[in-house]
């Protein structure tokens, strides 16, 4: 800004943000000071020049005598309203210095506040390879931000923000990505353009209701400011109202305009259909979250990342060929502090000593961001609550089991397509793994052991059918045994198939698991039979990857139909469609719904086929509450039925 008019802008901006730092004291004083405030005409700030602001202020201030009777009968009733209603009283705090959620400055600067998040962009001082020299600094304020001392006495949001910070996530990993003219740019209000070239963004996620001004100052590479405060230029001039809100993701592509494949995977809107969370296998030299679909950018809070902002993306596309169902996609990288990698999380987390100040841990991160987004797609595409499945391959699968698996109340089933059971890399972005644990205490090795967590987890969990190759060598064979025997200990719903390929021939096994127990077979609200002991499994072997059937299986064949599960009886048809010849197979009734089983409990079992009586008797319920009928004879080509009451 040169010349006089620029500098009689930078005189009337500093009066003005003067003026507006008087009033915003006023949100400061107590209820009753509030509401003589809005009584005397201050709340209409937007109209107030200095000298009425100085006379608003001046007006019997004490508050001793606030007026006539019916002023302060008014005023009663208005106190009254606001301890009643704190959140009405919040908002009306919060507009005393404006109602808006936006402003901008000539230069660029431009501030959007929208569910509970406040969107900051920018033009960046330099593009191209000369942006590359530049850092950015965040600050916010309830105070207008005018010079040097303003500054000081505000926070600083974060610091180090790249250049070329606008770019969607997911187009640049590395420096020279983000140089890329061509780079899609991310969104930060649905409707609107996307940010231009050569724009910085960061976003704050709102703690408490108010008003804000923010500051963005271009720093070198070492964080040393390269220029100073100017009101209008790379400091608002007017407030924003903020207030503390439900984040929501923002959409960037519709469905209906993604690629030659949109017809076939566009969302159709359909209620209640199933939903896939499909987690991605290695890919840390960086991508988007899915070709197709409706497609989204959102920003986390502190809990989803080492600081408060940190962007991210997913996907939804609908399959319109076969069962018809949604598929959710989305992004285990992040971008390292410095910008010069991408840095996998395993869909886990990783080691940080965060800005919030809560210490150097191992955060599951990278759960809280799926923790947020499952919920969202499925309240937002209104999905079948009962009919969530988790897949993923090789990193992807790793992420099936110590994600998804663990969250029996949103999935229903599982299959991970060779995964690791006990994790052995962690990623870092502060020093050394060795010895790290989890806020809690608990070690990521600990955290990380699936196996474990079978063991001590008797409950229902999701079905798992699993698969992978006995040379695999990023997941040991020992470890799939490991995982069989615990399930089995634990009378859990799987399957598990194998070859004897390495890691990508690995991937063709999972054809048997899908063969005979697609996701259409599972339900949260669907009871069913969980196998043990079946009489034409595979051989395992001891552990050691050429020991055993190189190819095989563990509870193939196996396909029933469910005719009962109320309060007194439970009873479904049974076959197998792997039996040769007779065969034998334990089975314990999993995820019942109206027929329930206490410990100890006694009750009555009925195996027939065919109208003739097979076995029947008295079973008595382990201390979990599980009955197992043991060696329950099946024939190829005959339906084996097993009736269970009270």
């Amino acid at each position: 800004m040169e010349g006089s008019a620029g500098m009689e802008r930078i005189h009337r901006e500093t009066e003005r943000a003067a003026s507006l730092k008087f009033l915003r004291t006023c949100t400061l004083l107590s209820c009753s000071a509030l509401v003589w405030l809005v009584i005397t005409g201050c709340s209409e700030t937007a109209s107030l020049t200095d000298a009425g602001l100085r006379d608003a202020g001046s007006r019997d201030a004490g508050l001793r005598d606030a007026g006539s009777p019916d002023a302060a009968m008014d005023a009663r009733s208005l106190i009254d309203g606001a301890e009643r209603d704190t959140a009405l009283f919040d908002v009306a705090v919060a507009c005393i210095l404006t109602e808006e959620t936006r402003t901008e400055t000539e230069s660029g600067l431009r501030v959007v506040h929208h569910h509970g998040q406040s969107f900051v962009s920018w033009r960046d001082r330099a593009e191209g390879m000369e942006g590359e020299t530049y850092r950015y600094q965040l600050y916010r304020s309830v105070d207008a931000i005018t010079d040097e001392a303003d500054l000081a006495g505000a926070e600083l949001v974060v610091s180090g923000i790249l250049n070329h910070s606008g770019q969607l996530f997911g187009e640049a990993f590395r420096p020279l990505e983000r140089l890329n003219p061509e780079s899609a740019m991310a969104m930060v209000e649905e409707g609107e353009p996307a940010l231009e070239l050569w724009s910085g963004l960061w976003v704050t996620t709102t703690r408490e209701t108010g008003c804000a001004y923010y500051a963005v100052i271009a720093t070198d590479v070492e964080g040393k400011a390269l220029e100073a405060v100017s009101p209008g230029v790379n400091a608002t001039v007017d407030p924003v109202s903020e207030g503390v809100a439900l984040r929501a993701p923002i959409q960037r592509y519709n469905s209906d305009e993604r690629g030659v494949y949109s017809p076939q995977t566009r969302v159709t809107g359909t209620p209640s259909l199933p939903l896939i969370v499909n987690l991605h296998a290695s890919s840390a030299t960086g991508g988007g979250a899915g070709d197709y679909g409706d497609y989204y950018n959102y920003f986390g809070d502190t809990s989803m990342g080492y600081q408060d902002g940190i962007p991210s993306v997913f996907s939804v596309e609908e399959t319109h060929s076969g069962p018809q169902l949604l598929t959710m996609k989305s992004r285990d990288t992040i971008v390292s502090p410095d910008g010069s990698r991408g840095v996998e999380t395993h869909w886990f987390g990783y080691v940080a000593d965060p800005s919030s100040g809560q210490g150097r841990y191992a955060y599951p991160y990278t759960e809280a961001r799926l923790l947020w987004t499952i919920p969202w797609v499925i309240a937002h595409y209104s999905v079948d609550l009962d009919r969530v499945y988790g897949e993923g391959g090789s990193m992807g699968a790793w992420g099936t089991m110590t994600f998804s698996f663990r969250h029996p109340e949103i999935f229903a089933a599982v299959y991970p397509n060779r995964p690791r059971f006990y994790q052995r890399s962690l990623a870092s972005l502060d020093g050394p793994i060795d010895g790290v644990t989890l806020p809690n205490g608990t070690s990521w090795e600990v955290q990380h052991d699936s196996v474990a967590f079978v063991r001590v987890h008797p409950a229902d969990l999701p079905f798992l059918g699993w698969n992978i190759g006995r040379k695999d060598g990023y997941a040991t064979w020992k470890e799939q045994l490991d995982m069989v025997h615990a399930l089995h200990d634990g009378h859990h719903g799987f399957a598990f198939a194998w070859n004897n390929n390495d890691h990508s021939g690995g991937v063709s096994a999972g054809e048997e698991i899908v063969r005979w127990y697609p996701r259409e077979k599972f339900a949260r609200n669907l009871s069913y039979p969980a196998f043990a002991n079946s009489s034409i499994d595979d051989d395992l072997g001891s552990g050691d990857p050429s020991d055993g059937d190189l190819e095989g299986g563990i509870n193939l064949g196996f396909d029933w139909t469910l005719h009962v599960d109320s309060s007194t009886e439970w009873r479904l048809d049974l076959r197998n469609g792997l039996a040769a010849a007779g065969m034998q197979v334990d089975v314990t009734p999993r995820r019942l719904q109206a027929f329930k089983i206490t410990p100890g409990e006694t009750l009555s079992y009925e195996v027939t086929r065919g109208g003739l009586t097979l076995s029947s008797g008295k079973t008595t319920a382990n201390e979990h509450g599980l009955i197992t009928l043991e060696v329950v004879s099946i024939l190829p080509g005959t339906d084996t039925s097993i009736q269970i009451t009270h």
